[in-house]
């Protein structure tokens, strides 16, 4: 927070206030150490040098700041609309923007090491750009890494490397009114702190200068977001047949990345990868394993960089495949299990080498050649049994074979006994009886300890009994509580069990997490140990697993999931800013975290009575991180933030903000901005995969973006960094919230008001009744994203309503949208289209209503009641097809070397209308709105 207190008004000399708060500018020439602080952190906490991705955000108490573009060089962060930070990929710094005007530039910029050490420094001498001088001056730029130690700020405590900035220039300055610029300059310090845990700078602190001053207000859930673990094979409590082989597989994510991933089976460890320093958010789990017989104990353990772990267990059963004996020819077996191995002798017809096939069901299962010295052939085969009735075929082939096969039918049935009956009739020359021994079922509970089993008193005569002994008890895990998936509401629970073992309990351990708990060694064993202990809670799941270990090392466990829910009512809770802040910069931000254990189903912000912003949660969250910029009015400001839950219970928190404008000399007269050329910018959408079953797949929909994709970045001439593709296939996919931010945010905060802009979208779209009665079809149309949900499109789609915003939102002249998608729910009213085509086209009273302002155009792939067709032969749908030969020069009908938009769509309009018609459709695409004059799209060469 900016304190009135603190303001001093002067002329602003450097205008470092964004630049600093990611890569800070200013510095001392000795190293200064606060008492108590680190000097140096642990080795987990000697951070590499981070790496964003687009749309990573950047809350601070003066705004949001998304990043935008990553360049080769450089990482571009925007607050809105003329506001722009850049920085090196070593978060160097390069520029500040505001307002549309350059305030700061280095030449070259510094270079931080990585990773970052307590006594680190550097220096760089260049040349110094300010919104007050037509040209650059001489500067030399130092920085020194001072400590590392706490920092509290509004979005939490961080352990962070302090790091001071120096910038002094090189000659006299006499265009500013500060001592610094004098002959003999003083000098410009500011520190700021990077918090290796959040990867970012969290704070920054030049005494008397405010303007340079902020803090992290609140971090992205994502970026600090618990390790997480989520397993999609096996199923837990799942029976595997067949030879006791079966995969894990899934991922493993954290906000602070996965340090380690082990993966154990009944207490040994299978597999265990390790990233650290270098941890990764998101990790593939896949492990194969080998099941003993019986019960086996699957965990999974993920564990972050800062120790912090989770664990996923699985109990999964092996049942070896029944040993069937192969029955006399026409009698019966049965078995109980679909997994078998049947095994017997056959006797060939004839001496000589025959082949032989035997067969389940007409499919072959063995098929080999006997030899002449064989008189009989040894089967020992594995097959499966459909459920009921199953025929085993067994032919000859060679001169001397019988013409017709011998057959046994084999009957599964899962309800049967484990060893069937005696098939009368059979005799010992004949094949034995079909044999189905299951091992005997593992005891439940505790077995006692074993007694001697004795003969009853043998008669006169007869010889005398033999004393023998059973086998002791196998080692055996048994808890009374807690019961698996159990709920609790309180933090604390009990566990008490009892573990046996014929030979004696050597050590029991419990684990909760992944983290061991408790150990307890017996010496000497014992054959019975109690297990009684309190356990405390985390909020959410919790594993629990106790393992025991008998005197000849063998292993058993037993697994617990149970859940920690503490009721939490509805609450606001502000992290900024603080009640009655007196601040002197009109741009600011509101947080809160607003949590409920019921679920947060809404929640608004206002600002002096008007709504500026409202969310509605699909599936209510227990936790709400809210982060709004704002922009204050002089005098006092009222920030209300209300939360409701489904019930309608509303909770509701306000906080009073005092601006004051700064009282600053007029700066001198500027020299005029130099003109900046225009430039193009592209968002490129594919969705082809839906994750809601009721939505059919595309076919060629990521293909379509795709070459749209290569096509702008290539002969078009697009920069790549300008052009953002979201499909299916890239690693931002094409959900609601990453449309919404592509086309509101980051062609919003890219384009200049010269620039053009391309939007295209491939994919689904679908109608909606339409309660407002705005359209002529009484149907509301929507963009349909990876993750919409058909039941729900006003909270899961794209409204096409929210276009018009969009184009509101960007300052460029020039904007085109390409739509190959529909609407209408043509082809027998549905709301999707055939796996073949896209239903439906968008109601042209809407898009006028679209296209009205200036400067707006959208062209669609068909008319209202059409259909946009897909051609397995093009290998794309045909607008778009047509839409990329146009792009690459085909559409130059005055053969000037010049595509323009005008000359692109009457060739794509062609082009569609023949091609639809030659394969027995009817689709014409549309355009509406208009431009002033001719839009060039791309150059081509001279032909």
């Amino acid at each position: 927070m900016r304190s009135k207190g603190r303001f001093r008004p002067i002329v602003q000399p450097l205008s470092l206030v964004l630049l600093l708060g990611l890569a800070g500018c200013a510095g001392v020439s000795e190293v200064p150490r606060a008492p108590g602080a680190a000097t140096s952190p642990t080795v987990g906490d000697r951070p590499d040098r981070p790496t964003y991705k687009l749309g990573d955000r950047w809350i601070r108490s003066d705004g949001i700041y998304e990043l935008i573009r990553i360049e080769s060089d450089r990482y571009v962060f925007s607050a809105g609309p003329g506001d722009q930070i850049e920085l090196t990929n070593d978060l160097a710094p390069l520029t500040t923007v505001w307002g549309g005007v350059t305030k700061f530039g280095l030449t070259p910029p510094p270079v931080l090491a990585w990773p970052l050490e307590v006594g680190q420094r550097g220096s760089v001498v260049g040349t110094f750009k300010s919104q007050y001088v037509s040209e650059a001056y001489p500067a030399a730029t130092a920085w020194v890494v001072e400590a590392y130690e706490d920092v509290e700020v509004p979005a939490g405590r961080f352990k962070a490397f302090r790091i001071s900035f120096t910038i002094k220039p090189l000659i006299s300055t006499n265009f500013g009114r500060n001592a610094w610029w004098s002959a003999d300059p003083s000098g410009f310090a500011v520190k700021v702190w990077y918090a290796p845990e959040v990867r970012r700078f969290v704070k920054a602190a030049s005494p008397g200068q405010w303007y340079l001053e902020y803090e992290v207000v609140a971090v992205d859930p994502e970026e600090t977001a618990a390790v997480k673990l989520s397993l999609r094979e096996p199923r837990d409590q799942a029976r595997i047949g067949g030879a006791g082989e079966t995969v894990v597989s899934g991922n493993a994510t954290g906000g602070k990345g996965v340090a380690q991933l082990v993966v154990s089976l009944n207490g040994e460890v299978v597999s265990k990868e390790t990233s650290a320093p270098d941890a990764r958010k998101a990790v593939v789990v896949k492990a194969s394993l080998k099941l003993k017989e019986g019960k086996n104990i699957l965990l999974v353990t993920a564990t972050d960089s800062t120790g912090a772990s989770t664990q996923e267990a699985r109990t999964l059963y092996y049942d070896p495949p029944l040993r069937v004996a192969l029955p006399r020819p026409g009698q019966v077996a049965r078995a109980s299990r679909e997994e078998i191995v049947l095994s017997g002798k056959i006797r060939p017809p004839t001496a000589t080498g025959i082949w032989f096939a035997l067969s389940l069901n007409g499919q072959t299962v063995a098929n080999e050649r006997t030899l002449p010295e064989e008189p009989e052939i040894t089967l020992n085969v594995p097959m499966t049994l459909q459920d009921g009735e199953n025929v085993l075929a067994l032919q000859f082939f060679g001169p001397d074979a019988p013409p017709t096969p011998q057959e046994w039918k084999l009957i599964l049935d899962r309800a049967g006994p484990g060893t069937p009956s005696p098939v009368a009739g059979i005799t010992a020359e004949t094949a034995p009886v079909a044999q189905a021994v299951e091992p005997p079922a593992r005891p439940s509970s505790p077995v006692p300890p074993p007694s001697p089993v004795v003969s009853p008193p043998a008669s006169p005569g007869a010889a005398a009994p033999v004393a023998m002994a059973s086998l002791p008890p196998a080692l055996h895990v048994a808890l009374s509580t807690p019961p698996d998936q159990s709920r609790f509401e309180q933090e604390t629970m009990a566990v008490a069990g009892l573990v046996s073992a014929g030979k004696g309990v050597s050590r029991v351990t419990i684990a909760l997490n992944g983290g061991e708990i408790s150990r307890q060694e017996e010496r000497p064993p014992q054959r019975t140990v109690p297990v009684s202990l309190p356990v405390k809670l985390r909020s959410g799941q919790n594993t629990l697993v106790v393992t025991a270990s008998d005197v000849d090392g063998t292993v058993s466990q037993e697994v617990r999931t149970v859940y920690y829910e503490r009721p939490i009512p509805l609450s606001v809770v502000f992290r900024y800013p603080q009640d009655m802040a007196h601040v002197t910069d009109p741009a600011t931000v509101a947080a809160a975290v607003v949590t409920s254990s019921r679920g947060v189903a809404k929640v608004s912000v206002s600002l002096n009575g008007v709504e500026v912003h409202a969310q509605a949660e699909r599936s209510p969250q227990k936790s709400v991180l809210v982060t709004v910029p704002l922009r204050l009015r002089d005098g006092v400001n009222t920030i209300g933030i209300t939360a409701s839950e489904a019930d309608g219970t509303v909770r509701q928190e306000v906080r009073t903000m005092l601006y004051e404008a700064p009282k600053v000399a007029a700066p001198p007269a500027l020299s005029p901005p130099p003109t900046v050329p225009p430039d193009r910018w592209a968002v490129v959408i594919g969705v082809g995969n839906y994750e809601s079953p009721g939505i059919p797949k595309l076919r060629y929909t990521v293909s379509d973006a795709e070459a749209i994709y290569q096509v702008l970045i290539g002969p078009a001439g697009f920069k790549k960094e300008r052009v953002l593709l979201l499909t299916d296939a890239t690693e931002r996919k094409p959900t609601v919230r990453n449309i919404r931010w592509a086309l509101g945010t980051f062609l919003s905060r890219s384009a200049r008001k010269d620039d053009t802009v391309l939007i295209f979208f491939a994919g689904h779209g679908a109608p909606e009744t339409d309660p407002r009665g705005l359209e002529r079809d009484g149907l509301a149309k929507y963009l349909i994203p990876s993750d919409a949900d058909p039941d729900d499109l006003y909270s899961s789609a794209l409204p096409m309503d929210e276009l018009q915003t969009v184009f509101g939102r960007i300052e460029a002249e020039r904007v085109v949208a390409f739509l190959d998608a529909c609407y209408s729910g043509a082809a027998g009213g549905r709301t999707f289209g055939s796996q073949r085509t896209r239903t439906g086209s968008v109601d042209d009273l809407f898009l006028e209503r679209l296209t009205r302002s200036k400067g707006r155009v959208i062209i669609t792939a068909s008319r209202p009641t059409e259909l946009s067709i897909e051609l397995s032969e093009l290998g794309h749908g045909i607008f778009t097809y047509y839409l990329i030969q146009g792009l690459k020069g085909a559409a130059d009908f005055n053969r000037d070397g010049i595509v323009t938009l005008q000359e692109l769509y009457g060739y794509v309009e062609q082009q569609v209308t023949q091609k639809s018609r030659a394969v027995g459709g009817n689709q014409h695409p549309v355009m509406k709105g208009e431009l002033e004059g001719g839009l060039p799209l791309m150059r081509i060469e001279a032909r």
